[in-house]
């Protein structure tokens, strides 16, 4: 059986795991099982099975990559399987615009020059209530509410200036919605609502997954195809912020979690649409 290499977190409990280990036609490995051999006859990039021994990535049909802290690794990967003209999930943008793939200043530039709605974002305090992000962070890790002010605390600004983090315009909200796009086409809308106690809408916090009627997603779509479109990629998944009848593309996420969306979708939705678009 032609399987698809896929490269998770190396905490094969994760949520996320599940609909992989239960596929045949995916073979999981963990990305510290991952090698790459760059020698002056040749290139190599597989996974390290059993007892030291090395598989070639070029043994799977196709590959995709689920980690979203690993660029070189990506890399490698995405430009061994371009070489050796296998298929790999976002292989494409990650050789061609790496900025984006986790680093959400430059999404929300890209999203500037695409002319797609966004909610502003600075390295500065502003006069209304913000939130401080990671740039490169995932799943509602090192987000905070900053208080309305004028000046940027000490301790923010340090985060600002030195360690990578951003600020974005806070913008009240009830709930969120998750689109995946797969191959340029929605497979599916949840809406997130946060927990009581927080303002972050990740499932992973806690947040419920709603469903979603036909009728009020329809723009919602409209909005996420646009943004895959423009980008360009294989695999994501956009949120985005219905607000004083707009909707605003908050972020992209290609390296998407899909627990909440499968509770609602089924398990097995995203993968069985991932092998479709990657085997057409």
């Amino acid at each position: 059986m032609e399987k698809i290499l896929s490269i998770l977190d190396d905490n094969y409990g994760s949520p996320l795991c599940g609909s992989f280990l239960s596929d045949p036609h995916f073979q999981p490995a963990p990305v510290s099982s991952l090698y790459y051999d760059i020698l002056p006859i040749g290139f190599d990039v597989g996974i390290i099975l059993g007892e030291n021994q090395k598989t070639s990535a070029n043994h799977f049909k196709s590959a995709c990559f689920w980690v979203n802290d690993r660029p070189n690794h990506v890399y490698l990967l995405a430009k061994f399987c371009r070489e050796n003209k296998m298929r790999m999930l976002n292989g494409d943008l990650i050789l061609q615009n790496s900025a984006l793939i986790n680093d959400k200043v430059m999404q929300t530039k890209f999203f500037q020059d695409a002319s797609l709605p966004f909610i502003p974002i600075s390295n500065t305090y502003q006069d209304n209530d913000m939130v401080a992000k990671r740039r490169n962070g995932s799943c509602g890790k090192q987000v905070e509410l900053v208080p309305r002010g004028s000046q940027l605390p000490d301790d923010l600004y340090q985060k600002t200036t030195q360690k990578g983090w951003h600020i974005q315009k806070f913008i009240p909200y009830m709930h969120d919605y998750r689109v995946i796009v797969v191959g340029g086409k929605s497979i599916g809308v949840i809406e997130r609502l946060p927990p009581d106690d927080d303002f972050r809408a990740n499932i992973s916090l806690g947040a419920k997954a709603l469903a979603v009627n036909n009728r009020e997603s329809s723009d919602v779509i409209d909005l996420a195809e646009d943004t895959a479109q423009k980008l360009g990629c294989d695999y994501v998944g956009v949120d985005i912020l219905s607000y004083s009848s707009g909707l605003y593309v908050v972020e992209v996420n290609f390296f998407a979690n899909f627990r909440g969306f499968e509770s609602i979708h089924g398990i097995g939705h995203v993968t069985k649409h991932i092998k479709q678009y990657l085997w057409r």
